[in-house]
């Protein structure tokens, strides 16, 4: 997977929880070393760091997630996205542009799913079956506000501001994948 699914974590849990915490977290998940930003990260790495966040700091977990989520997806549409495919996909209608990012999204969904198979059965809904952030994890509600976060800006970003993501089934939750939904927030 990326070291985007960690890099960010590292930076907001420093922030919040500070250093000491931080390293202490990243080195209980076999994590000595931070990546380097072109660097891959084990999935396992990945679950383990993202479920001693939601363990270790059950209080402050959704809040630092949905933030690392954030800078996970300012970072790639900085520096992952063309300047010309930026513009482009503002210029377009929104429905297009969502399209267009949705089908990048899979050709690069490793970098955010790993070895989860990721779908898109509508434009209007992604998917992640075996998703490897929340790999085993319980929950009576979805957990996956890094990945919610994550897509959300990166729609917001590119395609429109109003543009609004819900994780609306989770493996975590018992569902059979986790499931998102994309759709333009009323402008009423």
């Amino acid at each position: 997977m990326s070291a985007n699914m960690v890099l960010p974590l590292h930076e907001v849990l420093g922030e919040t929880v500070g250093g000491v915490a931080r390293d202490a977290l990243f080195q209980g998940a076999g994590m000595r070393y931070l990546p380097g930003p072109q660097d891959h990260v084990r999935e396992r790495q990945v679950f383990e760091i993202h479920q001693s966040v939601r363990d270790l700091h059950s209080d402050q977990s959704e809040a630092i997630l949905r933030e690392a989520g954030r800078r996970a997806a300012a970072i790639v549409a900085e520096y992952r996205i063309p300047a010309s495919a930026k513009t482009m996909l503002r210029r377009l209608p929104w429905p297009l542009a969502t399209w267009m990012l949705v089908r990048s999204a899979s050709q690069n969904a490793w970098t955010f799913g790993g070895s989860a198979t990721f779908e898109a059965p509508k434009t209007s809904q992604l998917s992640l079956v075996g998703n490897p952030s929340i790999k085993d994890a319980r929950s009576k509600k979805p957990l996956c506000v890094f990945h919610e976060t994550l897509f959300q800006t990166l729609f917001r970003a590119l395609v429109h501001p109003a543009m609004l993501c819900t994780e609306t089934g989770c493996e975590a939750c018992g569902e059979e994948a986790c499931t998102f939904t994309l759709e333009m927030q009323n402008l009423d």
